[in-house]
């Protein structure tokens, strides 16, 4: 999947905005866990920008604090930046209200079982807890981001938005990724089906081979936060007739007596 960073603008920037901040935090954005040290080049590529002008936003970073130089005059976030990512997830309540029970699902199924919500057109994970019987299963970070669209965390967001709000969103995705579109949408159209039909939705593959996940949104009574809760795991330990028989049932129920408790 392309790096978010190349997500075109679905929209043009409002007048009141400051373009120069906009493109110092697109450069910020472009560090990801399997990408976390980037040159000017790198950087370039990934925003659309010129070198040139990369430059200059690095070396302002640098200054700033937020980004600091490698010895092969590259380039690496800062503890600066995290601070700012810990300071946005500690404002999230929820976190420590549904870790309970996301601990029960994970322990039931023997994987991992995680809360997020959309960030860009990706997925932020704000909570994750692992089984705490063995330690195997899918291990993502808190703060880590996936994609809307192949994974089951952002298909059950999806699946939880009100109907003018999914379509806006789906149009952005169509924009951001439009050669994978077809098929993305396919998939994405088949798992709102189903948390319609069963209350979850099952990703068996999509986002990464042999991964299965399953996927229900938790939505708050107002309508205004919508999350995405997912239970994945390696196949071997999450075979197809376990996360759609017990996993995702169980998950339903969960976020049901979730719902009522913290939102």
């Amino acid at each position: 999947m392309p790096s978010r960073s190349t997500t075109p603008r679905a929209e043009p920037a409002a007048p009141e905005t400051v373009q120069s901040l906009r493109k110092g935090f697109e450069i910020l954005r472009c560090f990801e866990p399997n990408h976390d040290v980037l040159g000017n080049k790198e950087l370039s590529e990934r925003t659309g920008m010129p070198r040139p002008t990369v430059a200059r936003f690095t070396a302002t970073l640098v200054e700033l604090g937020y980004l600091r130089t490698t010895p092969d005059r590259k380039y690496r976030l800062t503890s600066a930046v995290l601070d700012l990512g810990f300071t946005f997830l500690a404002n999230y309540e929820i976190r420590e209200l549904i870790r309970p029970y996301l601990q029960e699902v994970a322990d039931f199924a023997m994987a991992g079982c995680s809360v997020g919500t959309i960030d860009d057109l990706n997925m932020l994970y704000i909570e994750q807890c692992r089984c705490r019987a063995i330690r195997m299963g899918v291990h993502v970070t808190v703060g880590a981001r996936v994609p809307i669209t192949t994974t089951a965390m952002g298909h059950a967001y999806l699946a939880g938005l009100l109907p003018d709000e999914l379509a806006h969103t789906l149009r952005l995705l169509r924009l951001a990724w439009p050669r994978e579109w077809s098929k993305n949408r396919r998939a994405i159209e088949a798992s709102i089906a189903q948390v319609r039909e069963t209350g979850f939705c099952a990703v068996l593959g999509g986002w990464q081979e042999g991964i299965h996940a399953v996927g229900v949104p938790l939505v708050s009574r107002d309508g205004q936060h919508v999350y995405g809760v997912t239970c994945a795991g390696p196949s071997n330990l999450l075979p197809k007739e376990k996360i759609i028989g017990k996993v995702g049932p169980k998950l339903v129920e969960m976020v049901r007596s979730a719902s009522t408790m913290i939102l």
